[in-house]
């Protein structure tokens, strides 16, 4: 976990962020420790600089596929939708054999009854993207994997793809995979979810994630971005 980034903070926790045990033997010009801040042997340092430092590095983003603004949210389902009319609608292109699908709509939402009428801030904790198409098929290693040119994205190829959200100056918010878990070991800054795959005859084929644990925090007429990583 991040060193805290507020109140009491020591050597120890410096230590172990920088994959140190606990209670071991340390000091503040370890080179793993000053590398938490980007600090050259010898050069000054005072506890302060370590407020909120983490070892975590970012994973690669992958390609931007989705820009969207939130224009409202829903008063009392903390709800955002979007859909392509609101995006880049070239970046809504399938690939592969089966061209004609297509996101009909994305859907976030909050849990029902947590979000106050006027807000301008949701706490998202549930994603899908519905597609258009009935031809979509989950990831390579996917219990209900079809054919792999019929997912949504050339991005999206195995379980260990990634889809990730970022603020408008591409700084990460929220990543997930499609494995079924959620990503362990990021910041409590990042947020992120357990994919599963829609499908059924009355409803359109969709990716989707659940993330109660590390809601996704969206702000009214912000612009956020969405990205496509093959591993």
């Amino acid at each position: 976990m991040p060193v805290p980034s507020s109140g009491a903070i020591s050597l120890n926790n410096f230590h172990t962020e920088a994959g140190g045990t606990s209670g071991t033997q340390c000091s503040i010009n370890d080179s793993d420790i000053r590398g938490l801040i980007s600090k050259s042997s010898g050069a000054q340092m005072g506890f302060n600089e370590w407020y909120g430092a983490s070892s975590f590095t970012p994973p690669a983003l992958g390609t931007h596929r989705i820009s969207n603004t939130v224009n409202s949210i829903h008063s009392q389902y903390g709800t955002v939708m979007w859909h392509p009319s609101q995006a880049y609608i070239s970046n809504w292109t399938n690939y592969g054999a089966y061209q004609y699908g297509a996101i009909d709509y994305m859907y976030l939402s909050a849990s029902y009854g947590t979000h106050t009428g006027g807000s301008t801030t949701t706490n998202i904790n549930y994603i899908s993207m519905y597609l258009t198409s009935f031809s979509m098929s989950a990831p390579l290693g996917h219990p209900w994997y079809y054919n792999q040119s019929r997912t949504l994205f050339p991005e999206i190829q195995t379980t260990s793809s990634r889809m990730a959200i970022t603020d408008n100056s591409n700084n990460l918010i929220w990543v997930a995979d499609f494995s079924g878990n959620e990503i362990s070991g990021l910041p409590s800054s990042i947020g992120t979810g357990s994919f599963y795959f829609n499908n059924g005859d009355c409803t359109p084929d969709g990716y989707a994630w659940s993330c109660p644990t590390k809601p996704l925090v969206l702000s009214l007429n912000q612009t956020y971005k969405i990205w496509f990583a093959s591993s």
